[in-house]
């Protein structure tokens, strides 16, 4: 009958169900970025040296962790050693990337890989746990291999 295939089917032939929520272009509700997109935007300022990029994507609060130093860095701090490091590697870039989304944000191992000051390769192998609220990081554990610093040191850090 027409009833029971009025309950299967709407007439307008539009699914029943919830109403699909509006798009990201209608209004103020932006959806949050994923925390594997904050990453991607992260790697990509930090490659292409848009010091002011990385300062959008950490949250103002920040709090960056470096296992080697053991010191905790605000978003200034960090944003003053990233210039360092872009000023003195040419070439800069991250490579065998390996990133995976957390409950908290994502874990990311790569080697970073460039030139120093002194011509000499730098290859730093890193993993980073990172923390990301609200489309922003909010904090970065890195764990590295002091050694591979060499290069870096000896180009005056």
């Amino acid at each position: 009958s027409n009833a029971t295939r009025g309950c299967a089917r709407p007439i307008s032939g539009k699914p029943r169900g919830p109403k699909p929520s509006p798009d990201a272009s209608e209004g103020d509700n932006l959806p949050t970025p994923d925390a594997l997109e904050v990453a991607n935007r992260l790697f990509q300022a930090i490659g292409s040296g848009d010091l002011a990029a990385v300062g959008e994507i950490y949250a103002p609060t920040v709090k960056v962790w470096h296992n080697v130093s053991g010191v905790e860095q605000s978003l200034e701090e960090n944003l003053r050693l990233l210039a360092w490091v872009v000023k003195n590697v040419s070439g800069l870039r991250y490579e065998q990337v390996r990133r995976q989304r957390t409950e908290s944000g994502f874990v990311q191992q790569h080697v970073l890989r460039g030139t120093g000051l002194g011509g000499e390769p730098v290859e730093i192998a890193a993993c980073l746990v990172c923390r990301v609220e609200d489309g922003r990081i909010t904090r970065i554990d890195e764990y590295l291999d002091s050694a591979s610093l060499g290069p870096l040191r000896r180009a005056g850090r």
